[in-house]
C-alpha cells in the first residue's frame, strides 16, 4: 500500500471509530431521555446534538474509495461495530419517535428567548413565543438561519433527534453500498437563493386553490413556501392526494437540477414523507380514483397547459 493510500485509510479508520463513539454516547443520552419521559432534555442536550451533527457527522467522510483488500482484511470489525450502533439508534428513534417529537422544545426556546432578549418582560410564555415567531417570520430563510437569533435561540425548536436518525439511515445505506445513495445533504435546513417558481405561477395556484387544497393563506405566503424562503410553515394541507399531484406538476416545470432539492424541501414543508409521495402522487390517474380526484387532475393539467406553461421562467 502506498503512503497516500495508507494515510487515507488511517483517516477513514479514525472517522469510523469517532462515529461509533459518538453514536454510543447519543444512544445512551436517548435512553436516559426515554427513561425520564423526556424530563432530562434541556438546552444543553439540544446544543450537543447540534454540535455533533454539524461538526462531526457532516464532516466525517468514511466512504472514500480505498484498496478493497485493505478494507476487507482490517476494516470489517470497525464497520460491524459502527453498524451495530447505527441500528441501535434507528431502533430507538422508531420505537420512541412520539416522545422525541413531543420533547419540550417550545418551552425551552421561550425560556431562552426571555432570558436573552426580554429579561424584564412580564408577558406570558405564549406572548413571548409569539414575539419570537414574529421576529423569525419577517426574515428570509437564509438570513434567519445565519442570524444570532437562530444560533442562540431558534435552533432549539429543531428536531435534531429526527435529523440524526435520518443521517443514520443514509449512512447505513452508504455502508451497505446501495446504489444511487449520495452523501448526507449537509443543507438540512433547506436554504437556497433560487427562485423555483415565479409569482405568475403562484398567482394561478393561489387564485384557483387557496382554501381548497390548503387552508387560506396570502399569495405572498404561498410564494415564500413554494420557493423555500419561509421560516414558519404556512401551508396546511386540506386534501393530501390533490396536493401531491400539484407538487408533481410543479416539480416538472422547475429546473431539472433542482428537482430533488425542491421536492425534499416542499415535502418537509407540508410534513409528508417522500415514500408516501412516490406511492400516491398519481392516485388521480388510477382507474379506481374518485370522480372528484379525476376531475381535479384534468382541471390542473388544463391549467398548466393553457396558462402556466406560458409564464414559466
Amino acid at each position: 500500500m502506498t503512503k497516500n493510500k495508507s494515510s487515507t485509510a488511517n483517516n477513514i479508520d479514525g472517522n469510523i471509530v469517532l462515529l461509533t463513539k459518538v453514536l454510543l454516547e447519543i444512544n445512551k443520552r436517548w435512553i436516559e431521555e426515554i427513561n425520564s419521559d423526556g424530563d432530562i432534555f434541556d438546552y444543553d442536550s439540544q446544543d450537543i446534538y447540534r454540535l455533533l451533527l454539524d461538526k462531526i457527522f457532516l464532516n466525517s467522510n468514511i466512504v472514500e474509495k480505498i484498496n478493497p483488500e485493505y478494507e476487507k482484511e482490517s476494516r470489517q470489525s470497525l464497520f460491524e461495530e459502527l453498524v451495530k450502533k447505527i441500528n441501535e439508534n434507528i431502533k430507538l428513534f422508531k420505537n420512541h419517535s412520539n416522545l422525541f417529537y413531543d420533547l419540550p422544545r417550545k418551552k425551552i426556546l421561550t425560556k431562552e428567548f426571555k432570558e436573552r432578549r426580554r429579561p424584564k418582560s412580564t408577558s406570558s410564555d405564549e406572548d413571548l413565543h409569539k414575539n419570537f415567531t414574529y421576529l423569525k417570520e419577517i426574515q428570509n430563510r437564509r438570513i434567519y438561519f445565519e442570524s444570532n437569533l437562530y444560533s442562540e435561540i431558534g435552533f432549539l425548536e429543531h428536531n435534531y433527534h429526527e435529523q440524526i436518525y435520518n443521517y443514520c439511515i443514509q449512512l447505513k445505506a452508504q455502508l451497505e453500498r446501495k446504489a444511487d445513495v449520495n452523501n448526507y445533504n449537509s443543507n438540512y435546513l433547506m436554504t437556497s437563493d433560487t427562485i423555483f417558481l415565479n409569482m405568475g405561477i403562484v398567482y394561478h395556484i393561489h387564485d384557483k386553490y387557496n382554501g381548497i387544497l390548503f387552508e387560506h393563506i396570502s399569495e405572498l405566503e404561498l410564494y415564500k413556501s413554494l420557493n423555500l424562503q419561509n421560516t414558519i410553515p404556512y401551508v396546511k394541507v386540506k386534501d393530501t392526494r390533490k396536493i401531491l399531484y400539484l407538487i408533481y406538476k410543479l416539480r416538472c416545470i422547475i429546473n431539472k437540477s433542482d428537482h430533488e432539492f425542491w421536492l425534499k424541501g416542499i415535502l418537509k414543508e407540508i410534513g409528508i414523507k417522500k415514500s408516501y409521495y412516490q406511492s400516491a402522487y398519481k392516485a388521480g390517474t388510477w382507474d379506481n380514483a374518485s370522480e372528484s380526484l379525476k376531475y381535479f387532475v384534468e382541471e390542473l393539467d388544463s391549467l398548466f397547459e393553457k396558462q402556466i406553461a406560458t409564464i414559466i421562467l
